[in-house]
């Protein structure tokens, strides 16, 4: 839709809007986010900061895109005015114009349905048509809810499809994953579908999970922190494949308050770098050090932790990508007292008492520091192959670690 609006008056129009009556109830879907939508809206921005300004005797011109909601009914109607706007209380705003009648308008436009296809085959990277793929599409006008499952050659056909924008997602067997089709340029899990056909043969790969060759785990050293230490990290990448694995990136995926590894070797593991490179049959060690933030005293768990997934550029996909994680208890920082001799000013550090202790000095000699404790290195994940489609539970128990294979969000 086009709207021309032309300032016939000797002032400055200001916070020209467009106002749609019972728009959730028409018949028709405007784009909120197009550019003409939002220069006619009086909120873009902030509460009456928006809207066009329009100088006397200018004309300008607003393209604001709609899309009918059910093309069955024929015809599609839009009421509404454009009108400046004033404001005349907190939250309150109303039209001012001389002649308000020439403000509104009242659309009618007729409707014919259309349609379009989509259809093809998946095959597996072995070139084998894999059979019991559901491929599932929300969308369209009228928004419909369709599915399709390859046949044993690894064919599938929707048949006639409503024409519009789609979400696709696909259900696998035996872990196998596929790559969204990329066919829009907003979402890597949309496509449009139209009259041109030419979803009509689409041809889809099928590949083996990451997770099938890539084995991840992530060790604490210690399962108890104090508010202020540093923790350190080390992640093991093993890759039992047949081929080096190139570009593997850990993308931040933690639960509740979690640790931000620093150092240069994590610089290249993490979302944003360049990622590491993991040789066929080989191990690749990456040491990282975080410390621990107060804020996980204030959680319900006091705990604090980290929770990755590890594969390729996440603008891809990450279905059936291990995904780790691992956690430990957080304690409040500990004061440290001092003794101090009768003869000196020297002050040396004694141990945190674990409960209640007095200290006196009882000669002029500093007391010895009692020799701390090492704790043991805490280990985490086991990788856990295949491709899951409902959202798996995490649950972590001191220092335990979960792997898992992880499945692309269905995005709404």
């Amino acid at each position: 839709m086009k709207f021309t609006v032309t300032n016939v008056g000797k002032i400055t129009a200001e916070h020209v809007s467009l106002e749609v009556w019972d728009l959730t109830k028409s018949a028709i879907n405007l784009d909120l986010n197009s550019p003409g939508y939002r220069q006619l809206n009086l909120y873009e921005g902030g509460a009456g900061v928006g809207g066009a300004t329009i100088e006397p005797g200018a004309t300008r011109t607003f393209d604001v895109p709609g899309e009918a909601k059910d093309p069955s009914l024929g015809i599609v109607t839009l009421d509404g005015y454009v009108s400046p706007m004033v404001q005349v209380a907190p939250n309150n705003w109303n039209a001012v114009d001389a002649t308000l009648d020439d403000n509104y308008f009242h659309l009618s436009v007729p409707v014919t349905r259309t349609s379009g296809v989509f259809a093809g085959v998946i095959t597996t990277d072995k070139g084998v048509g894999l059979a019991g793929v559901q491929i599932n599409l929300s969308g369209g006008v009228p928004y419909s809810w369709l599915k399709a499952t390859t046949d044993s050659m690894g064919r599938f056909d929707f048949g006639s499809v409503p024409t519009g924008h789609y979400l696709i997602s696909y259900t696998t067997p035996d872990g196998w994953v596929l790559p969204y089709p990329a066919m829009t340029s907003d979402a890597i899990n949309t496509l449009t579908i139209d009259e041109s056909g030419r979803y009509g043969n689409v041809k889809l790969t099928a590949e083996r999970p990451l997770s099938d060759f890539l084995h991840v785990s992530i060790a604490l050293d210690k399962d108890t922190y104090q508010v202020g230490e540093t923790a350190h990290l080390l992640v093991t990448l093993t890759n039992s494949g047949p081929t080096a694995l190139t570009g593997i990136k850990a993308m931040d995926e933690s639960d509740g308050i979690s640790l931000s590894p620093t150092g240069p070797a994590w610089a290249e593991l993490a979302w944003g770098g360049p990622g590491v490179t993991i040789p066929a049959g080989g191990t690749k060690t990456v040491e990282a050090t975080a410390v621990v933030p107060a804020e996980a005293l204030k959680s319900a768990s006091k705990e604090v932790g980290v929770g990755y997934t590890f594969g390729y550029d996440f603008g891809y996909q990450f279905d059936g990508d291990p995904y780790v994680k691992a956690s430990a208890k957080v304690t409040e920082a500990t004061t440290v007292p001092t003794t101090t001799t009768t003869d000196t000013t020297t002050t040396a550090p004694v141990p945190a008492p674990a409960a209640e202790v007095v200290v006196a000095a009882t000669d002029t000699t500093t007391a010895d520091p009692q020799a701390a404790t090492t704790d043991q290195l805490a280990s985490t994940g086991a990788n856990v192959g295949g491709l899951s489609i409902a959202a798996l539970g995490l649950l972590t128990v001191g220092l335990g670690a979960i792997v898992f294979s992880r499945r692309r969000r269905a995005t709404t």
